[in-house]
């Protein structure tokens, strides 16, 4: 198995509407793809260090493949490129981040 999640911000002055809406897509349609186990994409709301605070424009996608190679062809496909790369890259910060099961 493959996991990862992406941590990702909105840049200032991004329509965050049109990136809710590409993201959405994303959600709807990456886990319909060959050896997506699954695929979700959450709003962070808060924040919480020594304080909670509010937060706006930031989502945390959780990610799970059978193998690096699902993933790697889901980045060749339909919905990554057109919702993702083409529609969303411009518009965004990213951290990803590569996981590993300690369970397993």
């Amino acid at each position: 198995m493959f996991n990862l999640t992406v941590h990702v911000k909105v840049k200032q002055n991004s329509d965050i509407s049109t990136f809710e809406y590409h993201l959405g897509e994303m959600a709807k349609k990456c886990p319909l793809e060959g050896g997506c186990i699954y695929y979700i994409v959450n709003r962070i709301t808060e924040k919480v260090d020594d304080k909670i605070r509010d937060i706006q424009g930031e989502y945390m996608i959780v990610e799970s493949w059978e193998s690096e190679v699902a993933w790697k062809k889901h980045l060749q496909l339909e919905t990554y490129l057109n919702h993702y790369k083409d529609a969303l890259v411009d518009l965004l910060e990213r951290d990803v981040y590569f996981l590993e099961d300690m369970n397993s």
